[in-house]
């Protein structure tokens, strides 16, 4: 018998044969990103000693409410650690930095054997695009059960060859974790409306494409929303035009494009799989919970406990100590000299706005011709991007505490740009700050930058155009993208391709795409 127990959010208690797998549990009382984050709903049980003796723990990436210490401290330190090897091993670092004797750093499609019939095998997406995130996958052979935890990682995978596998069970996210746009203050209301809207969709499509694509017997949307009880973020949470849908949502979306069965687990709840599919044994604590019509419920149920818990996290931040500047220009300025790379493909000078004790507003010029200095005190010059951060934040990145993603996770922060493109290289770079990891982008990046291998041709407004079929992006296959106004629209995250000249109207990538018409040019297409 293979059963999976919802932990919450990514978290998994897969038990086959006696053995037993956890993957990702967040199951800290003190939520994630400085208390930004937590659990939605949470864990009902107390007691967790069901839990503290796993057969193997799956990490799949850096995350904190993927990899919490507050739990994994918990843990036999002979309890053997899997996750993927990224070019930044962070991970590993952090893992082997609590005591865990056995860190498993697996290549794509290597595998741990727990018991004979009871393997994980991970995978790192990177297929067809270059690899800017730090995400893995997992897909678990439990006797005659296949299980494919794809968690938050992009579909930038070989989805025909897992698919030919046959997947039992599938757990995709279908909410975003991103902070955009909300930390942006270059929109009208109206305009923000519309993009968290967008954004909303592109989280429930990318769960239903990624079903469709695999065709798992069952599909389980989960990893999120996280609920926001900080009293400045409760309204990206509470709000009607909240960008975070919940796995309802995305499952009746599923079951109303496709023949795909669909469930909705609750923390708590049981999955027992058997030859017949599975039957849910469903956690009393939560059996009248609704996730979208208990959000405010919930919320005001639960405020009196975590909003203390918020206030302590921050009042325990310190604030920032003299010479911040310094530091952050040590920081900084190496990374803008090792990696010209980078530098070409950001290529503008970028504001931090750091206000608090030590503060000050600082330009990082990333141009190709840069202010000799590189990192120095803004004197009124033009910056493309601009952030405004806490001092005693930044100085929590600097001293290693939380990563520049972390931070931007947290939603503390504004930012604005213009003009209005999103620019993947320069977020790479800073959650990266690792010269190793972002030169592993770079061979991914040069290997890409010809005319693609795949390939397919297709017809808009009388035309016919060879186009590169997954997108640079994180991966998306471009055939199943739409034609609006002479633009492929991707099915990931909605970003419009030009097919006069591949360029992209959201952000700094463009696609191979070539017109194949007689009395076109050669090769007006481009990468």
């Amino acid at each position: 018998m293979t059963t999976i127990e919802f932990l919450g959010h990514a978290g998994l208690a897969l038990e086959h044969d006696g053995k037993l797998l956890l993957c990702d549990p967040w199951m800290s009382p003190q939520g994630a990103y400085n208390a930004s984050w937590f659990q939605y709903p949470a864990y009902p049980k107390d007691d967790l000693s069901h839990l503290l003796r796993p057969d193997a723990v799956y990490v799949s990436h850096e995350h904190p409410d993927h990899y919490d210490p507050w739990f994994l401290s918990q843990l036999p330190k002979d309890t053997p650690m899997i996750t993927g090897r990224f070019h930044k091993r962070l991970i590993k670092k952090k893992l082997d930095e609590l005591g865990f004797e056995t860190v498993l750093e697996l290549n794509d499609y290597e595998s741990h054997e727990i018991a004979p019939d009871f393997v994980v095998e991970v995978v790192v997406p990177s297929f067809n695009c270059a690899p800017h995130w730090f995400d893995s996958c997992a897909f678990i052979r439990a006797g005659e059960h296949n299980i494919f935890n794809l968690n938050d990682a992009n579909p930038a995978l070989e989805l025909d060859k897992l698919r030919a596998r046959g997947i039992d069970v599938l757990l995709a996210q279908a909410s975003p974790a991103i902070w955009y746009p909300l930390t942006y203050t270059n929109y009208q209301p109206d305009e923000l409306v519309r993009l968290k809207a967008a954004r909303r969709e592109s989280a429930i499509t990318s769960f239903v494409t990624a079903a469709q694509s695999l065709e798992p017997r069952l599909a389980i949307p989960f990893a999120g929303p996280p609920c926001f009880f900080d009293e400045q973020l409760t309204d990206h949470f509470l709000s009607p035009d909240s960008m975070f849908p919940t796995a309802p949502v995305a499952a009746a979306r599923l079951r109303e494009t496709s023949n795909i069965a669909a469930e909705v687990l609750k923390p708590g709840d049981r999955l027992h799989l058997d030859g017949n599919g599975g039957r849910v044994e469903r956690e009393p604590a939560y059996a009248d919970f609704d996730y979208e019509r208990d959000r405010t419920a919930y919320f005001e149920r639960h405020k009196a406990e975590k909003q203390p818990i918020v206030r302590a996290v921050l009042d325990a931040i310190p604030e920032a100590e003299p010479g911040l500047f310094d530091r952050f220009r040590r920081h900084l300025r190496p990374l803008i000299k090792r990696n010209p790379f980078f530098i070409a493909r950001v290529n503008m000078r970028v504001l931090f706005d750091v206000q608090g004790p030590h503060g000050g507003k600082w330009v990082v010029d990333f141009r190709d011709v840069p202010h000799e200095e590189l990192v120095y005190e803004y004197g009124g010059e033009d910056c493309h991007y601009r952030f405004e951060f806490e001092s005693r934040n930044v100085e929590q990145v600097l001293r290693g505490e939380m990563s520049w993603e972390d931070l931007l996770l947290s939603l503390r922060f504004r930012a604005s740009r213009d003009p209005d493109r999103y620019n993947q290289h320069l977020f790479t770079l800073l959650k990266m700050a690792d010269h190793a990891a972002l030169q592993g982008v770079v061979t991914a990046e040069v290997a890409l930058d010809t005319h693609p291998e795949d390939t397919f041709t297709l017809e808009a407004a009388g035309c016919r155009y060879e186009v590169q079929r997954f997108c640079p992006h994180a991966g998306s296959d471009l055939r199943d993208g739409e034609i609006v106004d002479g633009k492929i629209v991707c099915p990931g995250h909605r970003w419009h391709f030009d097919l006069a000249d591949g360029a992209c109207a959201e952000s700094d990538y463009t696609i191979y795409c070539r017109r194949l018409d007689s009395d076109a040019s050669e090769d007006p297409g481009k990468r």
